[in-house]
């Protein structure tokens, strides 16, 4: 009977396993790469300081993580993300202390790559997250659209917010 019991977890671990990975491997295929756009930086909410062309490389870590990377004379950064699936776009929230800083809570259960056995019928991955971890109000820095292969992002550095734009 033991044995028999494990051989029933190993296999239930093998399944979720495979499953996480073809996920993973989708999310690759739809946003991986380097995307061109515009950035605009803002010092104040709605007014744009300056606003140029620029390159955005995406590279997806794990499952419901990637990292965004962007680079010119002007600024040089990398982002950690996470990622929920909502219909054709994969919508990016903070995590982590990033999360804690950003909205000055801190996640609830914390959703990323784990199993989201509260998840509620016809529910999305992104309003799951955003049922389970965010306040009425929270702000959100952005999503892929998987269907025309476009990125709009959000982030501040220096006192200085930046928005980008662009297409894969």
């Amino acid at each position: 009977m033991k044995n028999r019991m494990k051989v029933c977890c190993l296999l239930a671990l093998a399944l979720l396993g495979a499953c996480n990975k073809e996920n993973v491997s989708t999310v690759k295929k739809q946003v991986e790469g380097s995307y061109f756009g515009t950035i605009t930086s803002y010092k104040s909410q709605n007014v744009p300081i300056d606003s140029y062309d620029g390159f955005v490389t995406v590279r997806v870590n794990d499952a419901n993580n990637l990292q965004i990377h962007y680079a010119d004379d002007k600024l040089d950064t990398t982002f950690s993300m996470a990622y929920y699936r909502n219909a054709d776009s994969l919508n990016l929230c903070c995590k982590g202390a990033a999360f804690k800083q950003a909205y000055g809570h801190e996640m609830g259960a914390g959703h990323h790559g784990e199993m989201m056995s509260d998840k509620r019928k016809h529910e999305t991955d992104w309003q799951h997250h955003l049922r389970d971890e965010h306040q009425k109000g929270d702000a959100h820095f952005g999503a892929f659209n998987t269907k025309n292969n476009s990125l709009t992002c959000g982030w501040t550095s220096n006192k200085t917010s930046y928005r980008f734009i662009g297409k894969k």
